[in-house]
């Protein structure tokens, strides 16, 4: 593919370029729609428990959940980044629950 990249003419190069980082930024804008609604179904699950056992046990699990996805939003938006600081504060709030 890089060989065809290479071929392409300066104009072709960058409209290439520029769906290329347009593809990029919808894969991340997915990953944080799919952490967001992991979160509130998590948060409704959390809030149907009947007792304390079934609320630990979802609490838990959501811990473990948000401890997984810190390696793949770190990775994908960076340590400094305001995604990956949605998801501490997310884990935060886990911790008080």
């Amino acid at each position: 593919m890089d060989a065809f990249i290479e071929k392409m003419s300066p104009a072709d190069r960058q409209e290439h370029d520029e769906v290329m980082r347009q593809a990029e930024a919808l894969e991340c804008h997915i990953k944080i729609l799919q952490f967001i609604t992991e979160q509130k179904i998590a948060e409704v699950e959390i809030g149907m428990a009947k007792d304390y056992q079934q609320k630990e046990y979802r609490l838990r699990r959501q811990a473990a959940d948000l401890e997984n996805s810190k390696a793949s939003m770190r990775e994908t938006f960076g340590e400094k980044s305001k995604e990956y600081e949605l998801l501490l504060l997310e884990e935060k709030l886990v911790s008080y629950q």
